[in-house]
């Protein structure tokens, strides 16, 4: 372990985000609500107390409606990315969710293998979960699970047709499989028809052989974001970010113009109308390979347009809390600690919620606030 301590209580917080721009609904208000809101942005309250159990690297998604929390470690447990002596006590299975407008908290089943290690994305109110095993280093073959939120049950979904090195993304009613790198081997991305249990190979993109692959869902369309695969990535002049967009009804991908914006932060939403990246930093290369100018890790793309424009001038340096990367609505949360209000073109530091929140906390979006 580090020298930081884990909590030893399960605590949840919520920062509300431009709650003022959005009415509640009078009907079936509790009085609980008054807990969880606050009377300005960005402002963190503690939530209810939860049905959960003390945990670390938990995992978190918002359904569309509540936020679900379920799975990861007890506190005597390492956190993944340490390596600490075995026997490790086993990943957790349960979870529960909470209705950030009611305030109220609810458990769901237990799932049928122990939640540790897994990616997953939110498909119509269902949850597609690709669980890894234990530790990354098990190589175990992954389990594909789906829990569905009405009739709180779980079961497995069908693999694609090749799993290895996949991430989830959601697209409207339908799961995306796709390669996060094409530096072993270029394989197809692939499409979950839920309806018919189906899986459907996307058509080759435009930008293969790439790396740092991210897919956005706009609403009507598909965006990739990927890097060149080069043999030595940024060593004499910056990898930058090149897009491509797929129309899901005519199955034909748009290549768009390149960017400015520099590898190394594959943080891309869909926010404001526009694919955002909110990382604050920059790279000029270093001393040993010096680059011609800086080049930002974020930025913004128009993708009707197909234009790239910089992020509203991105403050230096770091805020006070650190290691989120979110985005919701259009406000985004950068790695740096900043909270970006893009309509406003405004930057503010994220507070630091308690000095009790260390690593290993989860956080999602639950439509105008924050859930840790």
């Amino acid at each position: 372990m580090t020298g930081r301590s884990l909590a030893t209580v399960p605590l949840f917080l919520l920062l509300a985000v431009g709650c003022g721009d959005r009415q509640e609904s009078p009907v079936g208000r509790s009085a609980s609500i008054d807990r969880v809101r606050t009377e300005g942005p960005r402002d963190w309250r503690q939530l209810p107390p939860s049905p959960l159990t003390p945990r670390h690297s938990a995992h978190a998604f918002w359904t569309g409606t509540e936020a679900l929390i379920l799975g990861g470690w007890p506190p005597s447990a390492c956190l993944p990315d340490l390596h600490c002596a075995l026997p490790q006590p086993p990943a957790l299975r349960d979870g529960a969710l909470f209705d950030p407008r009611g305030g109220t908290w609810r458990r769901i089943s237990d799932a049928p293998v122990p939640l540790g290690p897994a990616q997953g994305a939110v498909v119509e109110g269902t949850l597609y979960l690709e669980v890894f095993g234990e530790t990354p280093a098990t190589r175990e073959p992954p389990t594909f699970l789906a829990y569905h939120v009405t009739g709180d049950r779980w079961e497995d979904y069908p693999p694609p047709p090749q799993t290895e090195g996949l991430s989830l993304a959601a697209a409207g009613k339908r799961l995306i499989a796709f390669q996060g790198s094409h530096e072993s081997v270029v394989t197809p991305d692939f499409a979950y028809d839920p309806s018919s249990r189906t899986w459907t190979a996307l058509p080759r993109d435009p930008l293969a052989p790439s790396f740092d692959r991210s897919m956005v869902w706009t609403g009507t369309k598909l965006v990739l974001m990927a890097l060149d695969l080069v043999a030595s990535p940024g060593l004499e002049e910056p990898t930058l970010y090149r897009a491509a967009v797929l129309d899901p009804s005519t199955a034909r991908w748009r290549r768009l113009p390149g960017s400015e914006i520099a590898g190394g932060y594959p943080s891309w939403f869909w926010s404001g109308g526009r694919v955002v990246n909110p990382s604050t930093g920059t790279t000029d290369g270093g001393t040993a390979n010096p680059y011609d100018r800086p080049y930002p890790y974020g930025g913004i793309l128009d993708v009707e347009r197909g234009i790239w424009e910089p992020l509203p001038d991105p403050p230096s340096g770091y805020g006070p809390y650190r290691d989120l990367t979110v985005g919701g609505g259009a406000t985004l949360i950068s790695a740096e600690g900043w909270i970006l209000d893009l309509p406003a073109g405004t930057w503010q530091a994220l507070p630091r919620p308690v000095e009790g929140l260390y690593r290993g906390e989860a956080a999602v979006w639950a439509g105008d606030r924050l859930i840790v």
